[in-house]
């Protein structure tokens, strides 16, 4: 993810930038959180036992 493109100040570039995030969020395999489909995972210090 370090080569994304930055948002320019005046969001000139924002089709760019936003179809970069988007495809980016889906490599990770987030798409699901940002689609609501999936939920935060529990942090593993939340868990009983």
């Amino acid at each position: 993810m370090d080569d994304l493109p930055k948002l320019a100040d005046n969001g000139h570039n924002w089709a760019t930038y936003g179809s970069c995030i988007l495809h980016a969020i889906e490599d990770e395999g987030l798409m699901g959180l940002l689609l609501g489909s999936e939920t935060q995972p529990i942090h593993p210090a939340q868990l009983n036992g």
